[in-house]
């Protein structure tokens, strides 16, 4: 069985990051097959003319940001459900273990974390990969405590460079 990798991005996608269209397409190419995971849907931006070679299907995660959906909601709240009835015990630790986090979308990012690993044990997902050391890989992260795929991170400049403060929130 071929390895099935999913890639986490914030916004899929997003015109100022066609690096990240040619990673996929190279990766594709290598014969890779690949699940797109973006945390936030387009905003009617336009699209690289490229994105239609791309062959991976693309999950949109649902987000209780910026706007409130209640079919978004209770997509959420299945995902923390089914997570629960797999082990209470463990989604309680990592629940707590989040919850401490000093971050104001916290919340968020936790179900959509939990969504996340919902999907990816459904979907056969072996590993998971974020591009960017901000909201995509803390949402990996906690997909990883609950499904247990490996995960990498790749760091981009802007990551690299961010100011002192920008560095505390993300260590929070």
């Amino acid at each position: 069985m071929r390895p099935l990798i999913g890639l986490v991005l914030e916004n899929f996608s997003k015109i100022s990051e066609t690096f990240i269209l040619n990673e996929i397409l190279d990766l594709e190419r290598q014969g890779l097959e690949l699940h797109i995971f973006s945390l936030r849907c387009p905003s009617g931006q336009d699209t690289h003319t490229t994105m239609a070679q791309v062959c991976a299907p693309v999950t949109y995660l649902p987000s209780l940001l910026p706007k409130f959906d209640r079919d978004k909601e209770r997509e959420l709240i299945n995902a923390q459900v089914g997570l629960f009835e797999q082990d209470s015990e463990a989604y309680f630790q990592i629940l707590k273990l989040y919850l401490n986090r000093h971050k104001d979308q916290k919340y968020n990012e936790f179900l959509q974390g939990c969504c996340l690993a919902w999907k990816i044990q459904n979907l056969g997902i072996t590993h998971l990969h974020a591009h960017f050391s901000s909201l995509p890989a803390a949402t990996v992260e906690i997909a990883h405590a609950f499904a247990g795929v490996p995960y990498s991170i790749k760091v981009h400049t802007r990551d690299t460079y961010l100011s002192d403060q920008a560095i505390q929130e993300q260590i929070n």
